[in-house]
């Protein structure tokens, strides 16, 4: 009979579980979506916000971050990214745009990536940043950021 009050308590559980699961889903992405239509000029500006900054040798991490990213246009679809985060991760990075809300870039020790969501008028930057080295066996990223940022 101990079994009766057990089972009641884990049904009222699943209940819960479920609601709660439910409402989530609503809420997904809060009207935000892929900005599949956007040019090299909706990229380009200031955006900033918060990340996580994970050193992986130390196995330090912080989240909450302050990071700002800054987006030019050197020549004809040719951007540089400069990512900030005081006191944890500063990188520069220079590729070709070739998406409209998604891109990638990589140099010989930094890589960035990032997709461009928007919602009404107002663009988010959603992206990560790595730092690695070249080890004889391949690559091993030693920093990494991952972060949410509004444009300025």
């Amino acid at each position: 009979m101990n079994s009766t009050p057990r089972s009641v308590i884990v049904k009222l559980l699943l209940i819960s579980v479920l609601f709660f699961s439910c409402d989530k889903k609503e809420d997904e992405g809060n009207g935000w979506e892929s900005c599949l239509d956007c040019t090299v000029q909706s990229w380009l500006g200031n955006f900033s916000g918060l990340g996580e900054y994970k050193h992986l040798n130390s196995g330090n991490v912080v989240s909450g971050v302050q990071v700002s990213v800054e987006i030019v246009e050197i020549s004809e679809n040719y951007i540089q990214v400069k990512i900030q985060s005081p006191n944890y991760y500063s990188a520069t990075i220079y590729g070709n745009f070739v998406g409209s809300y998604s891109i990638s870039i990589a140099s010989s020790t930094k890589s960035f990536s990032g997709s461009l969501q928007k919602k009404e008028n107002t663009l988010k930057l959603i992206g990560e940043a790595k730092e690695y080295v070249e080890k004889v066996n391949g690559i091993e990223v030693v920093k990494r950021i991952v972060f949410e940022a509004s444009k300025d």
